[in-house]
């Protein structure tokens, strides 16, 4: 037993050796940085790293992602220069994104027990900020991210000759640390820092150094804005989305061009009411098929009747309305195939229905009937496509949009550290347009332009029924009856009954009511129409709720501030 012991601890130590002989130190890790008069930085790293045991390089890693106080990104422009060894010999190196990091991955020869030098230079294009009474140069010397620790650390900061005001401060320790564990000396144009102890793990070094005005070139307003539209590139997609569907509706969406509209004293005798309100707006709504009703109730296929109702036991009074069936489904031969649907699915084999009767059920006609009423339209050649379809597709295509651009940003936040809000805006201004486009764009042929001319010649009569127009005309009983559907399916139902009133007293057959005998009024008529087409468009379209799912389920300045920073490893 003891000897098994004893081989166990044998093998565990032999198995830790390597892994406790095999280890990285950055022995020095000095930096210059030179601001340059135009804005831009160079900056030059050399690390001295101590291998144990074999390795094959390091990796250093600097952020080039940050994030503005208002959300938005801001891409730090890095370019490297070179890398290179001790006696300046190119070394290989790999570049690839990391989260927010640029990282670099460098192959150092010889890194097997032995103290190796691996120099970086690039160039910074956007490291400088600029504030209204100074600039600054707020920037991560060595980087807190390193899992090792740093022995030695110092930096040197150039700025152009003729510096004013100059002053600066050292950060170290620990990302948010306010520790000054270095010494800073400024010189003329030159600050230095250098450390008086080693950093430990995660620990870096900070530099702030400030300036008078003047010194540095500002970017100017447009190279500001190219630098926020480079850093945050997502908000460019929404101009390009409105490019295209501008073109798109000036090209594709828009109807023949109208002619004068002229009062029209007759609506257009190719039309019914319904068709005739699908026309003018592109939509075949309640308006359209309550009209529709009404329609078949003066042509003689339906008897509406008004009656008085009790709620609350008495206390108070409503309305219903009864739909009677006066023809038989064989004597059908002349109504349109959208009044033929709107019959079937308001009697379905009965001869008397009322309208509460409809509730939860009548809903599941009204996607044939309006389909009915929009291929009608396109037989007769008024529409190249759908409206209704087209918007459903577009309003489909602007949620693809929004969601297609929402996702990517989700995926590159997590991948490159990019920040949501610009991905966000860019989803719903890109949306937008789409959708939009989705209500305005216009489908009618040519054929379609010239009767829409009618529809709204004929409207216009309709509304300016208490002018002229309507003196020079004969208003009988059958012109009023004949023009109310289409009055009710262009909005203007109000100004026709008023038209009539003290005209036509006698209330209609088709209507019957318990308040309609001596003394008609075709102003109250106008009341009681308006409450049909209010119960009506409430009954046809109720669904029933569904029960849902189970319950169960859901529904200052610091050490690690400003640029540069990162940190590094072996490999």
């Amino acid at each position: 037993m003891l000897l098994a012991c004893v081989l166990f601890a044998g093998i565990l130590l032999a198995a830790a050796a390597p892994a406790t002989a095999r280890t990285l130190t950055i022995a020095r890790f000095d930096a210059e940085v030179t601001v340059n008069a135009d804005g831009t930085l160079d900056v030059s790293e050399r690390i001295d790293a101590r291998f144990a045991g074999t390795w094959n390089g390091i990796y250093r890693t600097i952020p080039i992602e940050y994030k503005t106080p208002q959300g938005f990104d801001y891409t730090l422009l890095l370019d490297v220069v070179s890398v290179t060894d001790g006696d300046y010999a190119a070394l290989r190196y790999e570049t690839s994104r990391e989260r927010h990091y640029l990282k670099l991955k460098i192959y150092v020869p010889g890194a097997t027990d032995a103290t190796r030098t691996v120099n970086i230079t690039y160039k910074v294009h956007n490291g400088v900020k600029f504030f209204e009474d100074h600039d600054e140069l707020y920037w991560n010397i060595t980087g807190d991210e390193w899992p090792v620790s740093i022995e030695q650390a110092s930096a040197k900061i150039q700025l152009p000759a003729g510096a004013g005001g100059l002053r600066a401060v050292a950060y170290t320790g620990a990302f948010g640390a306010r520790a000054q564990d270095a010494d800073v000396t400024v010189e003329g144009n030159e600050v230095r820092l250098s450390m008086r102890r080693a950093l430990a793990f995660h620990e870096g070094l900070t530099a702030v150094v400030g300036w008078d005005k003047g010194l540095v070139r500002q970017p100017s307003a447009s190279e500001n804005l190219w630098l926020f539209l480079r850093s945050n590139w997502p908000l460019v997609i929404p101009v390009l989305v409105w490019i295209v569907v501008l073109f798109f509706w000036l090209n594709y969406g828009r109807d023949p061009r109208m002619r004068p509209i002229a009062a029209q004293y007759a609506p257009p005798e190719t039309l019914t009411p319904a068709e005739a309100g699908t026309l003018a707006d592109n939509r075949a709504d309640m308006r359209d098929i309550t009209a529709t009703i009404v329609d078949l109730a003066v042509r003689g296929y339906i008897l509406i009747e008004e009656k008085e109702t009790e709620i609350l036991l008495g206390l108070m009074h409503g309305k219903e309305y009864a739909l009677h069936q006066l023809k038989a489904p064989a004597n059908w031969q002349d109504l349109r195939g959208h009044e033929v649907a709107l019959m079937n699915a308001l009697f379905t084999g009965r001869d008397v229905v009322e309208l509460h009767e409809l509730q939860n059920h009548f809903y599941e006609s009204l996607p044939g009937i309006r389909t009915q009423i929009f291929e009608e339209l396109m037989a007769r050649h008024f529409l190249k496509v759908r409206p209704d379809a087209l918007r459903m597709g577009m309003l489909a295509g602007a949620a693809v949009t929004g969601g297609l651009i929402f996702f990517v940003g989700s995926f590159l936040s997590r991948h490159l550290g990019m920040q949501m809000l610009p991905f966000v805006i860019a989803a719903v201004l890109s949306a937008l347009p789409i959708a939009v486009l989705s209500f305005i764009m216009h489908e009618r042929t040519v054929e379609g332009t010239r009767a829409l001319e009618s529809v709204l010649g004929f409207e216009d009569f309709l509304r300016r029924v208490e002018g002229d127009q309507l003196n020079r005309v004969v208003k009988t009983p059958q012109m009023f009856e004949k023009f109310l559907p289409f009055a009710m399916a262009l909005g203007v139902e109000r100004q026709w009954c008023k038209a009539f009133e003290g005209i036509f007293t006698q209330p209609p057959s088709w209507y019957q009511g318990p308040g309609y005998g001596p003394g008609f009024s075709t102003y109250y008529f106008a009341n009681s129409l308006n409450g049909l087409t209010t119960r009506a468009s409430s009954m046809m379209t109720s669904a029933p709720r569904s029960t849902g799912g189970s319950g169960f389920s859901g529904g200052g300045g610091f050490s690690g501030g400003g640029f540069g920073g990162g940190g590094g490893g072996g490999f």
